[in-house]
């Protein structure tokens, strides 16, 4: 896994700094964590979407994943292999499709195998949803309501599971989903590599670039990557 450079910036006119009595300009510094905490985001999605190689050599979702005695496993499901992705618009399930989806999605991670033919995920029980804005309706509402349309128990109440939704605009592909387990820190589904804490250098008042340049400017910087990483901590799940 290559890191990549990281930066981003923000600039004031001197004028603007100057004049700037209320603090307003300063309280933007902040925003470089907020932009810090996404490109985390952004790199994430770049290997799910690509379908980047994990350590087995095949594509990260695969029908045909094995390691010595697993036997055949498969992370890229869709509704011939799980019923519950076939849905009235693809684009956008229901509460009630979006909880056959999460069980059957999260249920699947129980056939996985490791290389002497173990259960992988034996102990599975907190998973993250990330799917395009347009799905996370009717998935939020799956993890959140106590009841379901039909007016029974909302079955997910009764797993004793646990399930997040993160919406990520950067899914273009608005019929395809991916669930994680992320309660396996020890082989989790991505590897993030950070080369050192990221740094904010505020060069201001008094500065040689506020001499030179007749602006204030604030920059973050950071060196990392992510890889994939255990194809059997996540599934991908494309919606018909």
């Amino acid at each position: 896994i290559t890191n990549e450079a990281y930066e981003t910036s923000i600039w004031w006119a001197m004028r603007d700094w100057k004049l700037d009595k209320t603090s307003c300009l300063a309280r933007r510094i902040p925003q470089l964590a907020t932009a810090y905490l996404d490109h985390w985001n952004k790199l994430l999605v770049d290997p799910m979407v690509a379908n980047a190689a994990p350590y087995d050599g095949a594509a990260l979702f695969a029908t045909t994943h094995s390691i010595g005695d697993s036997g055949t496993m498969d992370n890229a499901l869709v509704a011939g292999t799980l019923p519950a992705l076939n849905v009235t618009t693809a684009a956008r399930p229901t509460r009630d499709e979006s909880i056959d989806i999460l069980s059957g999605m999260a249920s699947h991670f129980f056939t996985f195998k490791d290389d002497q033919g173990r259960p992988a995920n034996q102990a599975a029980g907190e998973f993250l949803m990330v799917c395009p804005p347009g799905m996370a309706p009717g998935m939020i509402a799956a993890t959140r309501d106590l009841m379901s349309n039909s007016g029974s128990t909302n079955p997910l109440s009764n797993l004793g599971w646990k399930f997040g939704v993160c919406p990520e605009a950067r899914l273009t592909n608005t019929a395809v989903c991916y669930l994680i387990r992320v309660d396996d820190k020890s082989a989790p589904a991505f590897i993030l590599q950070e080369e050192d804490t990221p740094t904010v250098e505020i060069l201001g008042e008094g500065s040689e670039h506020w001499v030179k340049n007749n602006e204030a400017i604030a920059t973050a910087k950071a060196s990392r990557a992510v890889g994939a990483g255990d194809f059997k901590k996540i599934i991908r799940g494309t919606l018909s």
